[in-house]
């Protein structure tokens, strides 16, 4: 539907036509949220309008939701899991290698002193599918960091060659490992 003009001095100075087709994609008591723009979601602006029924008035702002990180473990000291936040807007994936915590590593990289971590899922015992790279951006989430203690395999070739060893996730594959030799014998 063809709305009046509305400059948004919330959010930003451009000025949106009546020309502009609107969606109206959901409607609480008092809030209306729309779409404005291009159909595809990643380009279309979305907007909150909450609307004052004593005075007639509007304001607007975008329509964003938090992510919240949470680490999933307390550290010695503390008395509860650290966050990050992220906001982002409606409908607008959320990519996890564009969040950075306190110390600039990237959300997907996080470390833990004696831990790997092994993802983000959308509970905190950390079952059912892991929430990879990006989450979709319609509502308040909470993603929790899932954590597994190291395996360490220590590999000696027995022919006067350091020994190799390999740190990583249960269950992972070891890669780049060379077939070890040693003069009359083969190794299988």
């Amino acid at each position: 539907k063809n709305l009046p003009t509305v400059k948004d001095t919330t959010t930003s100075s451009e000025t949106v036509s009546s020309t502009t087709k609107y969606t109206v994609d959901e409607v609480n008591t008092n809030v209306i949220y729309v779409s404005y723009g291009s159909s595809s979601s990643s380009t279309a602006i979305r907007a909150k309008i909450t609307l004052n029924l004593e005075d007639h008035t509007f304001t607007t702002s975008a329509w964003q939701h938090t992510v919240t990180f949470d680490y999933n473990y307390i550290e010695e000291g503390e008395t509860e899991s650290k966050k990050i936040e992220a906001t982002g807007y409606h409908g607008v994936s959320l990519w996890f290698s564009s969040v950075k915590n306190e110390k600039d590593e990237r959300i997907d990289e996080i470390t833990r002193e004696g831990y790997i971590f092994d993802g983000w899922y959308d509970n905190p015992e950390c079952t059912g599918s892991e929430v990879r790279s990006s989450v979709s951006n319609t509502e308040d989430t909470t993603l929790y960091a899932k954590w597994v203690v190291p395996v360490t395999v220590t590999l000696h070739a027995n022919n006067g060659t350091e020994d190799v060893v390999i740190t990583d996730k249960p269950g992972s594959y070891c890669t780049g490992i060379t077939k070890p030799t040693k003069e009359g014998f083969i190794f299988g």
